[in-house]
Formats: structure tokens, sequence, C-alpha cells
């Protein structure tokens, strides 16, 4: 989905500050939930890591932006900041990716070891399929559901078992052999 603000003609920016290149883009959520505001991902290059950070956010709505009120506020941001003092910000947040990383990997693991015993549970009782969906509510993010059955259910029954969970989206889900 692309913006249609016809003041903002690109979504890159690119600022030479004290001998670094710092990129900055312009976040969808900007004009997908313009409640939020204009929202930036800010990242150096070159690095070894382009983390981004969000560092970037003003009450301003991005239909009332223009490609020179995000470079001055780009600008604006990076006054005072030395190369030392942005070096360290983005360590600092390839460090904390890092950590996150590691934290979700172990999650997933722990994550896929349950599920592997709960699918085993279920062959054993003569389940041979299951159904894994998302249900996705309008008022928090979405929800894995998984539906153990006795034989392959077509698309069309898979859909509905969906449907009856509460699922709004007819499309979302995955049928697996166990």
């Amino acid at each position: 989905m692309t913006h249609t603000n016809p003041n903002i003609t690109r979504l890159e920016f690119q600022h030479e500050h004290d001998g670094l290149t710092v990129h900055a883009r312009i976040c969808a959520i900007s004009w997908l939930a313009e409640e939020h505001g204009m929202q930036l991902y800010i990242s150096l290059k070159p690095t070894p890591q382009h983390y981004e950070i969000e560092a970037l956010r003003w009450p301003t709505r991005f239909a009332n932006s223009s490609d020179t009120d995000v470079a001055t506020h780009v600008a604006e941001w990076l006054q005072g900041q030395t190369r030392a003092q942005l070096l360290a910000r983005f360590a600092a947040k390839a460090a904390l990716v890092a950590t996150l990383t590691a934290d979700e990997e172990r999650k997933e693991k722990k994550r896929r070891a349950m599920i592997a015993r709960r699918d085993k549970t279920f062959k054993a009782q003569g389940r041979t399929h299951k159904v894994r969906g998302w249900l996705h509510p309008d008022y928090c993010d979405a929800q894995e559901v998984t539906i153990y059955l006795k034989a392959r259910p077509t698309t069309e029954q898979a859909r509905q078992l969906m449907r009856k969970r509460g699922c709004l989206i007819g499309n979302d889900f995955v049928i697996e052999a166990l």
C-alpha cells in the first residue's frame, strides 16, 4: 500500500553527519494509522549490522508533512549528537537485538517441543491431521489456534472450523498431517 500525500515524494532520506551516513526511512504506520503521527526509522550505513532504531516520532500528521519537514526534523535530531554518541546508540541497539533474538530463539525451541509433544499425544488418540490457523480479533494481535482431526479435512471444512472459532479471515490456516 502506498501513501497519498503529494508533498512526500520519497520515503527515504540520507544525511551526512560527523563522517557517518545516516539514513531515515518513513515508517508505513505514518500513513496507515495517522493517529500515531509521523514515524521514522533511522539507520547508520555502512556498519557491520544495519540495525534500525525507531528514533523519531512527532505529532505532525503524515498528511500535513512534506519532504522538507522530514529532512529538517532529521537534521534537528542529529544536531548535538557526535559520531561517538551515534555509534554507541547503535551498538546498544545491536546488543539489545542480539539478546532479544537469542531469547526468542529459546522460546521458539520450547514452543516447537511443546507442539511436538501435543502432536504425539493426539496422534496416539487416533488423530491424523490438524488445522493450524490464526484468529484476528479486532482488539489485539492474532492468536494461533490448532484443531486436531481424525481425517484430512477439505479446505472448506477447515475454513468452517476456523469460522466457528471466531476467525474472520477465511484463508489464514494450514492443514497438516501428523
